[in-house]
């Protein structure tokens, strides 16, 4: 009977072991889960308010210029989608679009290191052969660019350094 005995309250002891560890990891589990969603859900609404979202509508955009070929500007943009700074060091996504360039997009040097009387930068105009592959342009089109892989530009600045 003192064996029966024992055995007994060891099973016991052993249930209620086994019991206690697998209650402390999934209550532990759970609570991280959740502490780490209550997180997240606060901390995305202090980020996204120091970096807003990218409006649906984007009528300009900027990027370095890949080739031209033609009348198309191909330039490798940062993704619209991938606007969050990234903690650990990775390259933003990147994306290709296409500039048209029609005869009534106008395209401009912008000098900062000559000023002029007003205090401008120097602004100079200048021909789609003047652009060359490595450039960084801005580009400004009067449609919704934010989805388009190619579309008009309506105007065109390159600044030099």
């Amino acid at each position: 009977m003192k064996r029966e005995t024992i055995i007994f309250f060891a099973s016991v002891l052993l249930a209620l072991l086994v019991g206690i560890a697998l209650g402390y990891y999934y209550g532990n589990r759970t609570g991280m889960e959740e502490g780490r969603l209550l997180a997240n859900e606060q901390f995305s609404k202090i980020v996204h308010s120091i970096f807003p979202e990218p409006p649906e509508e984007i009528y300009s955009i900027s990027g370095e210029v890949v080739s031209i070929t033609g009348s198309a500007i191909k330039m490798e943009i940062i993704s619209p989608e991938d606007y969050l700074p990234h903690t650990d060091g990775s390259p933003y996504e990147k994306e290709n679009r296409y500039a048209l360039v029609t005869a009534n997009t106008e395209i401009y040097f912008i000098n900062p290191s000559e000023i002029d009387e007003n205090g401008s930068p120097s602004i100079s105009k200048v021909s789609l052969s003047d652009l060359v592959a490595g450039d960084e342009i801005y580009v400004k089109s009067e449609e919704n660019i934010r989805e388009e892989e190619r579309f008009e530009a309506t105007r065109i600045e390159h600044m030099m350094y």
